[in-house]
C-alpha cells in the first residue's frame, strides 16, 4: 500500500500489488486522507473482481459502443449503429445496462447487489 507525490505534482499517486500486478494512477487529489481512501476502495473492487466474481456496471452508452464493437465485422454494421443509438436515447435516464430490464417500459431502480 502506498499513496505518495511525484515530484511537480500536487496530487497524491496511489501505488500497490496485486496478485503479481502493479497497479499506479493519480488519485486526482492533494488530500492525502483521500488518496487512501481510494487506494482501500480501488484494492476492495479488484479483490470483489478478482476472487468473488464481481464485476462493475456498465454504464449505458459504455455498453452500446461495446456491442456495436463486437459487431463491426458484420453487414448491417449501419443499422446496428442507427438502433444502438435510438436505444441509448431512449435509456438516457438510465444509468447502468443492468437497469435495462426484459419490459423495455420498467425500468429496475435497485442499486447494484440488492434486490
Amino acid at each position: 500500500m502506498s499513496v505518495s507525490k511525484r515530484n511537480g505534482s500536487k496530487y497524491f499517486y496511489i501505488q500497490f500489488q496485486y496478485n503479481g500486478k502493479t497497479y499506479i494512477k493519480s488519485s486526482k487529489t492533494p488530500d492525502k486522507q483521500l488518496a487512501l481512501n481510494l487506494e482501500a476502495q480501488w484494492r476492495k473492487q479488484l479483490i470483489e473482481q478478482n476472487q468473488l466474481g464481481l464485476k462493475s456496471p456498465i454504464e449505458i452508452t459504455k455498453g452500446f459502443q461495446l456491442f456495436v464493437k463486437s459487431k463491426s465485422h458484420i453487414k448491417s454494421i449501419k443499422y446496428t449503429i442507427h438502433w444502438c443509438d435510438k436505444a441509448s436515447s431512449h435509456f438516457k435516464h438510465l444509468l447502468y445496462v443492468h437497469q435495462i430490464t426484459t419490459d423495455w417500459g420498467e425500468v429496475k431502480t435497485n442499486p447494484v447487489g440488492t434486490s
